[in-house]
């Protein structure tokens, strides 16, 4: 959670924190991790090109591109 608040461009997290909000993940409702995981991103040790580029493999792998 503190990680999403920290890397949060539009302050939503921040913004949200206190108020009665019901759409904000994390906070107004719980989260809950996917059972299933195609695609794991390290974003503290992978470039943006480096976590483009495997996205860009799944889709391809999965024939959605």
């Amino acid at each position: 959670m503190e990680t999403c608040i920290q890397r949060d461009p539009s302050g939503l997290y921040t913004a949200a924190k206190g108020t009665e909000s019901t759409d904000i993940p994390g906070l107004s409702f719980s989260y809950s991790a996917p059972e299933v995981k195609l695609l794991e991103l390290d974003t503290r040790a992978l470039s943006v090109d480096g976590c483009l580029e495997r996205v860009l493999k799944i889709m391809r792998d999965e024939g959605i591109i």
